[in-house]
């Protein structure tokens, strides 16, 4: 919130930036605000189309949440093109395409993603995610108990040790 106030006086001193705009869009995502949030990272993308971290976060955020995925593959896309070599951006296409039930596209993606960046706990559990979607069980549970010696926050990590407890009980 305190961002936010920040943020709009350096708007209301008409310091516009594509940059600005964007992390006034991350805030209003973050207070759960979608409609704003939504409507600054339209005007961050409107003053710099090329913005690849605009492109991905937004649709990261929209593949999250399971929304406007063929948007959401569009600006991943563009952000990769501009990015080729961010294991995040790559995650985030892996993503959408997982949520999109796109599961060997997915696979791809996120192995690509984790070459890229291999210490990044969400990666490696997206990339257990997918795996267990092709039926590759043993990869699935090596990543995710791998996302939790990286380090994945609480929260997460008690989503993993879920699906992880799942896999047990069905044995």
């Amino acid at each position: 919130q305190k961002a936010i106030i920040n943020y709009r006086k350096a708007i209301d001193k008409n310091l516009f930036s594509n940059d600005l705009f964007r992390k006034l869009g991350i805030c209003y995502e973050q207070t759960s605000d979608d409609l704003l949030a939504e409507k600054f990272f339209f005007k961050a993308l409107e003053l710099n189309p090329n913005d690849a971290f605009t492109l991905n976060y937004l649709g990261y955020w929209w593949a999250d949440e399971e929304r406007n995925l063929d948007k959401a593959i569009e600006l991943i896309t563009r952000a990769v093109a501009l990015e080729p070599n961010s294991g995040y951006f790559a995650d985030s296409l892996g993503w959408v395409f997982f949520k999109m039930e796109k599961f060997d596209k997915a696979v791809d993606w996120l192995e690509k993603a984790i070459q890229l960046t291999p210490t990044d706990p969400i990666i490696a559990d997206h990339l257990g995610d997918a795996y267990m979607k092709v039926g590759r069980r043993n990869e699935a549970i090596y990543k995710w108990k791998h996302a939790i010696l990286l380090g994945i926050d609480k929260n997460e990590e008690s989503k993993i040790k879920k699906k992880l407890n799942k896999i047990i009980k069905n044995e």
